[in-house]
């Protein structure tokens, strides 16, 4: 292997994977075993065939590749901060949206609560109108059945007065007498 010649495409593919592999942060002795294997040379050779003549004749691309890679590292750093930026201005988004519909769904909340709330005083007044009635109606019922009452009670001492019916009064046993329309049920209390 000693003393052969390095042909123009062996020159042409080293200079482009070193120029390659340090424009995207990779190390030249990475390129050189790469290329090393390749051609069945040593990355030793590699790199003092690249050292000595390829970056002599074209100073110039290995300052761009130099260049390319600070560049490249420099977006590497920022990537991630403009991602995290997007990523924040999305989630900002998101979270408006979130908030707008929360506050939606709060206002019809509200507004239910407002019609619930009219619909349980109606109904605590329909309630007290229903209790009012039931007690009128129960009040009316009792003084109608006292004064029933009262009406048969008298209704039966007038009979009882009757010489016709003097007789069936004074075979009958009632629990109470009855005299002048009132039994001494009414009297007693």
């Amino acid at each position: 292997m000693k003393g052969r010649r390095w042909t123009e495409e062996e020159d042409h593919y080293l200079r482009e994977r070193v120029l390659q592999s340090i424009s995207s942060g990779g190390s030249q002795l990475d390129a050189f075993d790469e290329v090393g294997k390749k051609m069945g040379r040593t990355a030793g050779a590699c790199g003092f065939r690249w050292n000595a003549v390829l970056r002599q004749q074209d100073p110039e691309s290995y300052s761009d590749a130099k260049k390319q890679r600070v560049y490249t590292q420099l977006q590497r750093k920022r990537r991630p901060r403009f991602e995290s930026l997007s990523r924040i201005g999305e989630s900002l988004v998101e979270v408006e949206r979130q908030w707008f519909y929360k506050k939606n769904h709060v206002e019809q909340l509200k507004k239910q609560i407002q019609y619930l709330d009219q619909e349980i005083q109606a109904l605590e007044r329909d309630n007290r109108s229903s209790a009012d009635l039931e007690k009128q109606s129960e009040q009316l019922t009792q003084k109608e059945l006292q004064e029933r009452y009262q009406d048969l009670l008298h209704l039966v001492g007038e009979i009882q007065q009757q010489p016709a019916f003097a007789k069936f009064f004074s075979e009958m046993k009632f629990d109470f007498p009855v005299t002048d329309g009132k039994s001494d049920r009414d009297t007693s209390s």
